[in-house]
């Protein structure tokens, strides 16, 4: 087994298509060992609840973002131990996604510090 996504709030981003504006979204998302995927977020378009699974054999997640009174997407991902990327479906509309811990938001910042050459003297 390879282990449950961690519950709680995650952000990311949609795209329409694959490429363009990046569409922000935040999310409270619960993960259970029984494979069931809930949470509630909101984006650009308006609030909405979450309903689906998980796979922990597969690492594979699908689930549907639901806008009350509206509209329903349907989400499909992978999970890579850090964040769920893949790709979402509405009527005859796609694009892809990208979502990860909000938590990894903050040791983001400190690898790209990391991560900056450093310039060194060749005297």
């Amino acid at each position: 087994m390879n282990g449950l996504p961690p519950s709680g709030p995650w952000r990311g981003y949609y795209l329409y298509g694959y490429e363009g504006a990046k569409h922000y979204m935040r999310l409270g998302l619960t993960f259970t060992s029984d494979g069931k995927i809930r949470g509630d977020g909101v984006d650009d378009v308006a609030e909405f609840t979450i309903v689906g699974s998980f796979d922990p054999a597969s690492n594979q997640t699908s689930w549907t973002k639901s806008y009350a009174g509206n509209h329903a997407v349907a989400y499909e991902g992978a999970y890579d131990r850090r964040s769920i990327c893949g790709d979402w479906k509405l009527a005859n509309q796609s694009g892809g996604f990208w979502i990860w811990p909000a938590s990894l938001e903050e040791d983001a910042l400190l690898y790209e510090d990391i991560e900056v050459p450093i310039e060194t003297s060749t005297v």
